[in-house]
């Protein structure tokens, strides 16, 4: 569990965390951009699939169109993001997470797995990317 101070400070390993805090996706959306942070917020409402998923994401972090619908596509976009600009961070709100992970829990671990992987490769660069879940 992490609290959004521990977040917005950078004390957060990369990974999936939920949070100990109870607030909206666009709270969160809010608050992370007042901390200078890019919000990438993900409605996995209704999803039960891998498709769906890799659609959900790529819509909540405004792929570019080339951007291919698969797990590897999946770990370029993240480990790149350059179209979003500059930020101090990346926050990754991933709403409805209990319901999918529900429905797809083979796909809720690699989707664990990328996110892990791309907030450590952007860790090594100095900004981080932390994914919560709602």
């Amino acid at each position: 569990m992490a609290d959004l101070h521990e977040v917005f400070s950078g004390a957060v390993e990369p990974g999936l965390h939920p949070l100990e805090q109870t607030v909206t996706a666009e709270e969160l959306a809010e608050m992370a951009a007042g901390h200078g942070w890019t919000p990438i917020v993900v409605d996995l409402a209704g999803v039960a699939d891998k498709a769906g998923l890799l659609d959900r994401v790529a819509e909540g972090a405004r792929f570019p169109e080339y951007a291919g619908r698969n797990w590897d596509a999946l770990q370029d976009a993240l480990g790149d993001l350059a179209w979003l600009g500059p930020t101090d961070g990346y926050l990754v709100v991933l709403d409805g997470w209990t319901g999918f992970a529900g429905a797809a829990p083979g796909d809720a671990a690699v989707l664990e797995s990328v996110v892990t992987r791309a907030g450590t490769e952007w860790s090594s660069r100095g900004t981080p990317l932390v994914a919560v879940t709602l």
